[in-house]
């Protein structure tokens, strides 16, 4: 077998999802493998040896960052779930922000022992102890009509995903607004115009919009590497129900497929 062989068989050999400095001995049989040969064979060229480390290093890292999303869900495969509220801006009318923290994402929800997943304390499963939070400011235009619904319209926006490994250091001050302790975002959203149906004078309401993913970087959870650009590419279309007589709010977001407009 060809040295190119045996180091594309490499990676095979390697546990999915752990980053490359657990295995520091990966790079060091490269590296001795390629002294080596060149030890016993001086007509290797420079550029050979050059081109074949690039590709060495490439496969090890490439199979260092598979993550638990086993790549991109298909379309309207659940992708996550959430919960949370929102609360109303008195000082600008028809503002707000949603905040909700994530217990579903891909594949990681619940342990093997079966405790949830996405918390720093699976006994406590809220938003102080979520790993990932979202969070959108928003308006609302209400659409004057003589209906027994009630439609609201809610203009486009944007929305953040907050990941923070200890998540009891975060602060919620009243309004949202100081976002400085809730961790590194790890995703960007464009929240698409969407519509806000309530039957009795939002008492309850269903919102249903589409989370277009704009961005977004690795970070590592539960030993897992995760992109979010890895599980939904195109992003999400997420439906959200409404609490009776309350601003707490409960869903699940499904893949987008590929873009047809």
């Amino acid at each position: 077998m060809s040295f190119l062989q045996e180091i594309a068989n490499f990676p095979q050999r390697l546990t999915r999802g752990t980053p490359p400095i657990l295995f520091p001995d990966a790079f060091s049989v490269v590296l001795h493998e390629f002294y080596y040969r060149r030890r016993i064979n001086s007509s290797l060229k420079e550029a050979f040896v050059r081109r074949a480390m690039i590709m060495a290093l490439t496969i090890v890292l490439a199979a260092s960052f598979a993550s638990a999303m086993e790549g991109p869900a298909g379309g309207s495969q659940v992708v996550m779930g959430f919960t949370g509220g929102s609360i109303w801006h008195p000082d600008k009318p028809g503002t707000g922000t949603c905040l909700w923290y994530i217990p579903l994402l891909g594949k990681l929800g619940v342990t093997s022992s079966g405790t949830p997943a996405l918390f720093s304390d699976p006994s406590q499963a809220d938003r102080a102890h979520a790993y990932l939070i979202w969070v959108s400011d928003f308006s609302v235009v209400q659409l004057p009509n003589n209906q027994s619904w009630t439609p609201i319209l809610a203009p486009a926006g944007t929305a953040t995903i907050y990941f923070n490994p200890n998540p009891t250091s975060r602060i919620f001050t009243a309004d949202l607004k100081d976002r400085s302790t809730w961790g590194i975002p790890v995703a960007t959203f464009i929240r698409e115009p969407g519509m806000v149906a309530s039957p009795d004078g939002l008492a309850t309401d269903s919102f249903i919009f589409t989370a277009t993913l704009q961005w977004s970087q690795f970070f590592t959870l539960n030993g897992e590497v995760i992109r979010f650009r890895d599980l939904m590419p195109n992003g999400m279309t997420c439906f959200e129900s409404g609490l009776t007589f309350t601003s707490q709010e409960a869903g699940s977001c499904v893949a987008v497929g590929a873009p047809q407009w």
